[in-house]
């Protein structure tokens, strides 16, 4: 069932792409190859730990709507929890040596992440973005304190285009959805472009809602905002 579970849901590749593109939202100009190399490496690790505590949470909405998931059974899913426990644990000790500040912030995550998904069991709507909340926050871990306002809203635009990923993921949604998908890709586009003072940043802003517009149905078209915002901010800093 495990072997099962790796095989379907962790998918490296697009975790180590995801953790690249988004590490460079926080890239310092002043980083060096050690600190990216960390920021990368904790991020990608965090993003699948949180896949296993996304998925064990969302049972009961995953049970309705991907009932072909085995690990999700009366049978395998203590197994499956007690692996997530298990890895969470794994991942959390070296943490707290490592990084004790850190630590502490990943694990208050943790709590507030698994109290929302008993609270919000029935609200499937609401549970679909319980999973999007940690990119903000582990963004911030990697922040070199103190963090300014500007960094605030720029760690924030990761809620946000992870938001749009999911939006434009649905190659048939409605009008409504897609006003929300606009609104999504230019909260994203405030937060990091402007945020990050890049240079005529109204025209940049509105590029990936004009690509969103004329490719709506495009097959790769949700991996935009995950590739354009962080692409923009980290050449802003190489030309700065």
């Amino acid at each position: 069932m495990i072997k099962h579970y790796l095989h379907t849901r962790l998918r490296p590749g697009a975790f180590v792409l995801l953790s690249i593109f988004l590490s460079l939202l926080v890239l310092e100009p002043d980083s060096t190859q050690k600190t990216a190399l960390w920021n990368c490496v904790f991020l990608l690790v965090s993003f699948l730990v949180f896949r296993l505590i996304d998925d064990a949470g969302s049972i009961r909405a995953d049970r309705i709507h991907h009932p072909d998931r085995i690990y999700l059974s009366v049978d395998n899913f203590p197994k499956f929890c007690s692996f997530t426990a298990l890895i969470s644990l794994c991942y959390l000790m070296p943490l707290f040596f490592l990084a004790l500040n850190i630590a502490l912030i990943v694990i208050s995550l943790m709590i507030s992440s698994i109290g929302l998904y008993f609270l919000l069991q029935n609200r499937f709507q609401l549970l679909q973005l319980i999973p999007l909340l940690k990119y903000p926050f582990l963004l911030c871990c990697v922040v070199v304190s103190p963090i300014s306002m500007n960094q605030w809203f720029v760690c924030g635009s990761s809620f946000f285009i992870m938001l749009s990923y999911e939006l434009l993921e649905d190659k048939n949604a409605t009008w409504t959805k897609r006003i929300f998908t606009l609104i999504s890709l230019t909260i994203a586009g405030i937060f990091s472009i402007y945020f990050s003072s890049i240079s005529y940043a109204s025209l940049f802003i509105l590029i990936p809602l004009a690509l969103s517009i004329l490719f709506f149905r495009w097959k790769y078209i949700q991996y935009l905002p995950i590739a354009y915002y962080p692409l923009c901010v980290f050449i802003n800093l190489l030309l700065t």
